[in-house]
């Protein structure tokens, strides 16, 4: 979770750990709001090779938080987390974004 991971020096040491070997890592966030994904995102970047928002997680408790799967209704949002991503982060850092297919296709 990026807001926890940004405000909470025991969530980032807990929820994160990681070896020279790890390579190449990919370090996923959910997020609701550009702000929290683009520090948390600029945070993690020293220890990994890009950043991933999950807009997949079909869970209701995701859903009642504004993250995960239903940010897939909200396209702007997502593009304004991968925005602040990028612009935190600079353009060699990778930014992805995980969906899941839903029932309408489009």
């Amino acid at each position: 979770m990026a807001k926890e991971f940004i405000r909470n020096k025991r969530s980032r040491d807990t929820e994160f750990t990681t070896n020279n070997q790890d390579r190449p890592l990919i370090v996923q966030f959910g997020a609701s709001n550009a702000t929290d994904f683009g520090r948390a995102s600029e945070m993690i970047m020293p220890y990994c090779d890009g950043v991933d928002l999950n807009c997949g997680c079909p869970q209701s408790w995701a859903a009642e938080d504004g993250i995960g799967a239903c940010l897939i209704n909200d396209p702007e949002r997502v593009c304004s987390m991968v925005r602040a991503a990028k612009s935190r982060c600079g353009a060699d850092f990778c930014v992805s974004v995980k969906i899941r297919i839903h029932h309408d296709l489009r």
